[in-house]
């Protein structure tokens, strides 16, 4: 995933072997404030209809060792109790 200074919010780009989603640099931006947990919408795709876009942040597992929560987000039930 990339981000661009200017442009729609997401875009994607595919070949036969690679898919990339393409977001504006604001959408980049407020996707990583705590607060968002994904970035969601449809595009039109001509012809074919449209396709769903669903990309969301990798949360840190609570049941697994910190070497197996790397480059994760933290988890925001972390230290929460039922």
């Amino acid at each position: 995933m990339s981000s661009v200074e200017q442009g729609p919010a997401v875009q994607v780009q595919y070949t036969t072997r690679t898919i990339a989603v393409i977001l504006s640099r604001q959408q980049a931006l407020d996707w990583s404030s705590e607060n968002e947990v994904g970035v969601y919408t449809t595009l039109d795709i001509g012809s074919a209809g449209t396709l769903e876009v669903v990309v969301e942040k990798d949360f840190a597992c609570l049941d697994r060792s910190e070497a197996d929560n790397t480059d994760t987000f933290a988890n925001p039930l972390d230290g929460a109790t039922c």
